[in-house]
């Protein structure tokens, strides 16, 4: 095989899984809804006991606004029970919880274990049937707990998502609109997954689990807490489901390089959970993870072939278009960090940006994790 040959299966083979990755996975699943829906029995009529399980860590910002939410939501209040475990909280978040001390559990740990050791503290003194896991800054719609809780009449499901909607993406966010896209992109690829079986992780802002299915991963240096304990729940032989009218807002992300460290961070405990269950990468749900996850934290790497194949090749009129493509591409992601680091807001670069930050992200999560291992420690980032 001499050098064109190789580098030209190179190219296509790049292109190929940038292409399926981000399209042609979502077309699978598309079709796949034709064949193999499956139908779940739900229930409208079924009010389980529910556990509000808020971890929280110096959230003294807006822990009070979630406990309200949390206390105003549509659902018998004599089946519902709201808890607030602090992490080693330094701030307020304590004194401010105290207030509603009586129609609240709060729970005041001293030694920071992060998100996953605060959820495994209470949840085991949860008096809920039905644990749902939500942060601290995830406002839920009304009606969201009962959309996730009728899914639990089929005794085949385990675990169920509800969707992140990312609200009032505020001027002096670099982030908002591509971060909103994300995760609209997100729910459509759950809710095609959860058509066939089980979606590809919870959202971590707004899931419930049975309480029977607790214990939950006990590695206290998980950091997605979501992806581990619905991975967790499928291991277990029940179905993830996802919601999209089980809503919980949040707001944008305000500064990129924050939002790059943060999801680096994020992405680094994926690879640790999959590390220590390699079990989950053999079974019938490996399609969907490698497909949904795997394959988008490789996507990176893919570019960078992709590139450097294209320039290589660039001699060969064949392949110029898709050279040209990237370099117009790679000059709209250039001008979105400038604007970024300079505040000008021009949204039709921020979704290239946006994109190419997150791609760059999962590859700086992997090196993170090489590096440094996994870090139990979680930090919202406003």
């Amino acid at each position: 095989m001499d050098s064109y040959t190789l580098k030209e299966i190179l190219f296509f083979t790049f292109l190929f899984l940038i292409v399926y990755t981000y399209a042609g996975y979502p077309v699978v699943l598309y079709l796949a809804g034709f064949f193999f829906t499956r139908t779940r029995k739900t229930s409208t009529a079924w009010f389980p006991a529910v556990s509000i399980i808020i971890p929280a860590h110096n959230e003294e910002a807006c822990i009070e606004r979630k406990i309200k939410n949390a206390l105003e939501i549509d659902y018998p209040a004599d089946k519902l029970e709201v808890i607030v475990a602090s992490d080693a909280s330094t701030d307020r978040t304590v004194a401010v919880a105290e207030k509603y001390r009586g129609r609240i559990s709060l729970f005041d740990f001293t030694e920071r274990r992060g998100k996953m050791g605060a959820i495994n503290r209470v949840a085991g003194q949860a008096t809920g049937e039905i644990l749902v896991l939500t942060d601290s800054n995830a406002m839920f719609a009304g009606y969201t707990i009962k959309e996730m809780v009728k899914y639990f009449s089929d005794p085949r499901v385990g675990c169920v998502s509800g969707a992140k909607i990312i609200q009032n993406m505020r001027s002096d966010t670099d982030t908002g609109l591509g971060e909103s896209n994300y995760w609209k992109y997100e729910s459509f690829l759950k809710y095609g997954e959860s058509l066939t079986g089980s979606c590809v992780g919870a959202d971590g802002s707004v899931y419930a689990v049975r309480k029977s299915l607790y214990p939950f991963p006990a590695d206290t240096r998980i950091v997605m807490d979501d992806f581990a304990v619905s991975l967790s729940v499928i291991k277990q032989g029940y179905e993830c489901v996802f919601e999209p009218a089980a809503r919980a807002f949040e707001e944008s992300s305000k500064r990129s390089h924050d939002e790059f460290r943060r999801k680096g961070r994020i992405f680094a405990g994926a690879f640790s959970f999959l590390v220590s269950n390699p079990s989950v990468m053999v079974s019938p749900f490996f399609f969907k993870l490698f497909s949904h996850k795997i394959l988008r934290w490789l996507t990176a790497a893919f570019q960078i072939g992709l590139f450097t194949v294209s320039a290589l090749l660039y001699s060969e009129a064949a392949f110029r278009p898709v050279f040209g493509i990237q370099i117009v591409l790679y000059s709209c992601v250039v001008i979105g960090f400038l604007c970024s680091r300079f505040n000008i807001k021009i949204k039709i670069f921020h979704v290239p940006y946006y994109f190419t930050m997150t791609t760059f992200a999962q590859m700086y999560g992997f090196w993170y994790y090489l590096r440094y291992g996994n870090k139990p420690m979680w930090d919202k980032i406003r």
